[in-house]
C-alpha cells in the first residue's frame, strides 16, 4: 500500500430494542420491536460490524460493502418474551448460530463465508446486512449477515450472527470485483479482488475461539482496553489503529 491509499473506517452500533432508524453497519429496521403477544417482551436489533474499507459514502451501499478488506462480525439480537433467547456470537469465519423458545421455525444460523445465516420462518441474511424478522431478535452484521429469528405461530428467539473475513486470512472467500447485488461471485482465494492485505492476521470470535481454516481452540476473545479477555461486547464497536513506525 502506498501513502496515498485512503482507507474508511465504519465501527459498529450496538443492538437496541428501539431501532427505529436501524443499527449502523447492521441492518436497517423498521419493524416492532415490542409485541404484547407471546406474553408480552423486547426484540433486539442485531450488532453491527465493525470494518475497513476502500469507499467512502452511505454503509449500506453495495459497493461500499463490496470494498471491505477487514470485517468484524457483529452478534444477533436476543429477544425477551416467556424465557430469555441469546442471540448468536460474532465470528469467525462463521456467525454464532441464534436460539429459539417454541415449536416452529429453526434455529437462525450465522452468516458464512458465501452465504447469509437461515432459518426457516426466520429472513436470511444477506451480504453485509443481518436479517429483520419483526418483534424477534435481527441478525447481526457481517461479511454476510446472520439471520433474523423465526416469528410464527408464538415461536421467537434471538438472531444468528454475523461473518468476519480479513484480506490475507487462509480460509477467508473473498468476492469478485465483478459481483453485483444481484449476483454474488466468490473468488474461492482469501485476498480482497484489490490485492490489498494483511499480514500475520488472527481471527477471534465473540466466544473467544480462534479461527484458522477452521475453528480452532479456545484463546478469548480480547478486551476493549487491551488488558485481557472478554465474553462477547455489549456496546458499541472498537477499532484499534496502531502505527508500526
Amino acid at each position: 500500500m502506498n501513502g496515498t491509499q485512503k482507507l474508511y473506517v465504519c465501527v459498529g452500533e450496538k443492538g437496541s430494542n428501539s431501532p427505529s432508524n436501524g443499527t449502523f453497519n447492521s441492518g436497517n429496521y423498521t419493524e416492532y420491536t415490542y409485541a404484547s403477544c407471546c406474553g408480552g417482551g423486547y426484540a433486539y436489533a442485531g450488532g453491527g460490524a465493525s470494518d475497513i474499507r476502500l469507499r467512502e459514502g452511505d454503509w449500506s451501499s453495495f459497493d461500499g460493502l463490496k470494498a471491505r478488506i477487514m470485517i468484524a462480525g457483529g452478534g444477533g439480537g436476543a429477544a425477551t418474551y416467556y424465557a430469555y433467547s441469546t442471540g448468536g456470537y460474532g465470528g469467525g469465519l462463521i456467525g454464532g448460530s441464534g436460539s429459539k423458545y417454541g415449536v416452529n421455525g429453526s434455529i437462525p444460523l450465522g452468516g458464512s463465508q458465501i452465504a447469509g445465516g437461515t432459518a426457516t420462518n426466520g429472513v436470511s441474511g444477506s451480504f453485509g446486512i443481518g436479517g429483520n424478522r419483526g418483534g424477534v431478535g435481527k441478525g447481526g452484521g457481517g461479511y454476510y449477515g446472520g439471520a433474523g429469528a423465526c416469528h410464527a405461530g408464538g415461536t421467537v428467539g434471538g438472531g444468528g450472527g454475523g461473518s468476519s473475513f480479513i484480506s490475507g486470512h487462509n480460509g477467508c472467500n473473498a468476492v469478485s470485483a465483478s459481483s453485483t447485488s444481484g449476483n454474488m461471485v466468490h473468488m474461492g482465494q482469501f485476498v480482497h479482488y484489490s490485492g490489498l492485505s494483511f499480514t500475520n492476521t488472527i481471527m477471534i470470535d465473540g466466544a473467544g475461539y480462534q479461527w484458522t481454516t477452521a475453528k480452532g481452540s479456545y484463546v478469548g476473545m480480547p478486551d476493549l482496553a487491551g488488558t485481557g479477555t472478554m465474553t462477547g461486547n455489549t456496546g458499541h464497536g472498537q477499532v484499534k489503529i496502531t502505527p508500526l513506525n
